[in-house]
């Protein structure tokens, strides 16, 4: 009898076992709840699977009505109105009512000259001569060269009011007359401009008293002058023995 009761409780012993490894084994591979399960709780670290864009995206701060939560919200600064393009206020006139006729050196050949005359000078110049005189008469520029002693006309246009001249005399000292010369050969004159004088067409010959040309002499070099020539070759231009003198 006592064996019988033995293997009863082996018997009870191993469906209680049994039962509990299956109830463990039951919780250890249970599925973890699925978030639409859940809607009481917020999802967390769920990234869903579709495609961002600047369309879809939705910043975090925006809620799903699509507005903003309340926040303080700041001053937007009025544009700017676009930058006009700056007017002339003073812009140079035609004419500056006075007669005048000036004299430029552009190089050594050439002069500019330019002009403004008033209408009572034409008007007096015109009684003058007689009307039709002035008529026929036909404008031109005057060369008084100075140095020289001599002059010569340029025929310029009636509507001109500046004007180049090839001088072709470098190192000379001029000035322009400007008026008409009529068929009779009288020049009837209505300016008459500065004096101006051509720079020389080649080095200068003037030389700084304070800096004059060093010599050489009695075959002596003042010490520490780079590159002083050797014995016997020529001297510095103007001293003595040189090819330059």
């Amino acid at each position: 009898m006592s064996g019988w009761l033995l293997l009863a409780a082996i018997l009870a012993v191993a469906v209680i076992g049994w039962l509990v490894y299956s109830t463990w084994r039951t919780r250890s591979v249970r599925p973890a709840p699925r978030p639409e399960d859940r809607p009481d709780r917020p999802v967390r670290g769920v990234v869903a699977d579709v495609e961002f864009s600047s369309e879809t995206f939705v910043p975090p701060e925006v809620d799903s009505l699509g507005t903003e939560p309340d926040r303080p919200t700041e001053p937007v600064p009025p544009r700017r109105p676009p930058l006009a393009v700056p007017g002339w206020e003073h812009p140079l006139p035609w004419s500056y009512g006075e007669t005048r006729l000036v004299a430029l050196v552009r190089d050594p050949y050439w002069l500019f000259a330019y002009w403004e005359i008033t209408g009572d000078v034409h008007r007096a110049a015109e009684e003058r001569v007689g009307r039709e005189a002035w008529f026929h008469a036909r404008p031109v520029l005057r060369v008084h060269d100075v140095t020289g002693g001599t002059h010569y006309d340029v025929g310029v246009d009636e509507e001109a009011r500046n004007w180049y001249l090839n001088v072709g005399q470098p190192d000379r000292t001029w000035y322009l007359e400007l008026g008409r010369l009529t068929e009779a050969g009288e020049f009837v004159m209505l300016a008459r401009s500065n004096r101006v004088h051509t720079p020389r067409d080649m080095p200068s010959d003037v030389v700084d008293p304070r800096w004059p040309p060093l010599q050489r002499t009695d075959g002596f070099w003042p010490e520490g002058m780079p590159g002083s020539p050797a014995p016997g070759l020529p001297g510095s231009p103007g001293a003595p023995g040189s090819r330059w003198r």
